[in-house]
């Protein structure tokens, strides 16, 4: 029995990668018996529900007057990040942004979608968690994560305590660079890792210094005596990074990475405060059971392990390397994935390499029979255009002969991936650490931001050959990363029994799922508990 129920407000944004280690400690906050509210796109409205939480729709708060007059996505609560006023479609902004990554025009595009979401998050939170809040409830603590963070003003102001949630790790250091700045990992301390997170503190400063001193004034605890838009730009930009500094000191701060994949650094001791703990994976695991579609197992059950390949939310992001009429990236790399399987099994016919497919489109495809995706339920109805000849065909061969397999539907990779060889995936700290924990090693696609990270630390740690950059992936390229895993070319090292060693070695330091969101939770209840001997050490 808890000796207090807590009201818990959770702000979680992106895709099911970045929520899910949210998700799953507000499940199992709510399981011991508190009150977690869920505050995130309406896309993930269901699963949110289907766990016993509270989905906070935002919009329908009245009175209210939302963003600007969008009808598109801010309105419905879908996604405010993509919501434009330049005559952009938000799926053609989404894409600008990977088309356009480490240019100028890339970063402007960045900044430009994150600042609909800004003012979303600065207006729902006096909604959610202000005095004159809809519940009438006080809020006793709020998790916080990415974007999320400038909402640390307000909730300061209203002696709110706050937990920082956040999949990398932000805090200065000379171990390694800041993962958010598209670098490699590198083991080996520098001035110049240090000087990456000093970059990253003046690029966060920026891209939110305009709505934030907004808010900040509108608060009521921002000067107004600085002559000037000009003048004035510098000491909010100190402000912000001293800010920043300052709150990932004092206040608690969770990151869901695996200290045993990436080791705390001793530099961290003078600059963390006993409120920072990294531990991980934090993996989401539904309070209803997995049930495997019965065809997927007999499919794997009929043969050997299968490769994995599947990118996640970016499985259509990106922009196509091929010039062959309007096949899209996804499409593209599907034909390159078939061609290396039968070019495997053409190669070394005495082992059948086989595969699962992850496409975009799995989510919306209709019910089948059989429960297993063919040519004409995916590619005809999806994809009936000419340069996709080749591939209705590639794909319908490889299904009959038993080679692919397409997934339909949700399955969890804590499920699928200890029944697989390896995984090719994008890179995404979750995905990396499912698959480590899972006992196999990677390929490692990197599109965007930390990707690029975790690929070199997969690499260093051995359990995955150099990441295949996105921007020059092709067939060569991706049979070359799997030849020197199973086939050990090259004289390379020994990726697989790597594999099994590191998870060993996570499990042996208690990384397991449940055992990491219990601690997890244990350090906010504590926060909590202690929060007025914290606020007065702020203070």
């Amino acid at each position: 029995m808890i000796a207090k129920r807590l009201h818990i407000v959770i702000f979680a944004f992106g895709t099911r990668g970045d929520i899910s280690p949210l998700l799953a400690i507000g499940c199992k906050l709510h399981e011991i018996g508190h009150r977690v509210r869920f505050v995130t796109l309406r896309r993930w409205c269901k699963i949110v529900e289907d766990e016993g939480l509270e989905f906070v729709d935002v919009v329908n708060f009245k009175p209210y007057q939302f963003v600007k007059s969008s009808e598109t996505f801010c309105n419905c609560q879908d996604d405010p990040m993509l919501d434009t006023e330049d005559g952009w479609h938000p799926a053609e902004r989404a894409q600008q942004v990977f088309e356009k990554a480490g240019t100028l025009e890339g970063a402007k595009i960045m900044f430009d979608v994150h600042q609909p979401l800004v003012e979303f998050l600065l207006r729902s939170v006096k909604q959610i968690c202000g005095p004159f809040s809809e519940t009438k409830e006080r809020v006793d603590v709020v998790l916080l994560s990415g974007a999320a963070l400038i909402l640390s003003d307000y909730l300061e102001l209203h002696c709110i305590p706050i937990v920082f949630v956040t999949a990398q790790p932000v805090h200065r250091t000379h171990a390694y660079a800041s993962p958010l700045l598209s670098l490699p990992y590198s083991s080996k301390p520098s001035i110049f890792n240090l000087l990456t997170w000093n970059i990253q503190e003046l690029i966060t400063a920026c891209m939110f210094r305009a709505p934030l001193e907004a808010h900040r004034r509108e608060l009521g605890i921002r000067a107004d005596f600085r002559p000037g838009n000009l003048i004035s730009y510098p000491f909010d930009i100190i402000r912000i990074v001293g800010d920043l500094r300052r709150r990932f000191r004092n206040v608690l701060t969770i990151t869901t990475m695996s200290d045993v994949m990436l080791p705390i650094p001793n530099d961290l001791t003078n600059v963390c405060s006993k409120w920072f703990i990294q531990q991980g994976p934090i993996i989401f695991e539904s309070r209803k059971a997995f049930e495997p579609p019965s065809e997927l197992c007999n499919w794997l059950q009929a043969g050997s392990k299968p490769i994995y390949f599947g990118y996640g939310s970016l499985q259509s992001r990106g922009k196509s390397n091929t010039q062959r009429g309007s096949l899209s990236k996804e499409e593209e790399h599907m034909l390159i994935w078939l061609r290396v399987i039968r070019t495997l099994n053409q190669q070394h016919g005495s082992k059948k390499f086989r595969a699962i497919l992850s496409f975009s489109w799995n989510e919306t495809s209709k019910e089948l029979s059989d429960g297993r995706m063919s040519k004409k339920e995916i590619v005809y109805c999806k994809l009936d255009s000419d340069p996709w000849d080749e591939a209705r065909l590639a794909l319908e061969d490889a299904i009959e002969e038993g080679l692919v397999y397409v997934l339909k539907g949700s399955v969890p990779h804590t499920w699928l991936f200890p029944n697989c060889m390896l995984a090719v995936h994008h890179g995404g700290c979750g995905t990396s650490q499912t698959a480590c924990i899972s006992g196999i090693p990677s390929i490692v696609i990197p599109h965007i931001s930390d990707q690029f990270f975790m690929g070199t630390l997969l690499q260093s740690l051995g359990v995955s050959p150099e990441p295949v950059i996105y921007a020059s992936f092709s067939e060569t390229a991706l049979l070359n990363a799997i030849s020197e895993i199973v086939l050990q070319k090259k004289g390379s090292a020994d990726l697989i029994t790597n594999a099994q060693t590191l998870q060993k070695q996570m499990i042996m330091n208690g990384n397991d799922a449940k055992g990491n969101v219990q601690k997890v939770v244990n350090a906010i209840t504590s926060y909590v508990n202690t929060w007025e001997a914290v606020a007065r050490d702020i203070n």
